[in-house]
């Protein structure tokens, strides 16, 4: 990983935060105290997260996860955090193929 950019000594890594649901949220934010912790300890690096909202909660209200640029969207970041996605109550999940046609891969 290459950092997005270097202020003074310090790393600047840029973080995709993408809490998704329930625990995902509980998760998320208790990582990202536990890696800001370990900035300030540690040093030489810092981190700056982009929340970004791609939950169920989302999906339908917009009938997708992510817009269509959404991995080009990601792509300026050095890292994308994860938490979970998934809601009681959901009428109908996407198949990947919905939920994913016609983008790239991550891997990309």
């Amino acid at each position: 990983m290459s950092p997005s950019n270097v202020c003074g000594t310090e790393r600047l890594f840029k973080i995709a935060s993408i809490p998704g649901d329930g625990i995902g949220v509980d998760i998320t934010d208790a990582a990202i105290q536990v890696l800001q912790k370990l900035s300030e300890t540690v040093g030489h690096f810092v981190f700056e997260f982009e929340n970004i909202d791609w939950s169920s909660r989302t999906f339908k209200e917009r009938g997708h996860y992510m817009p269509e640029d959404g991995l080009e969207y990601l792509r300026k970041f050095d890292a994308i955090y994860f938490g979970a996605v998934g809601w009681p109550g959901m009428i109908q999940w996407p198949s990947s193929s919905q939920t994913f046609e016609g983008h790239e891969s991550f891997e990309s």
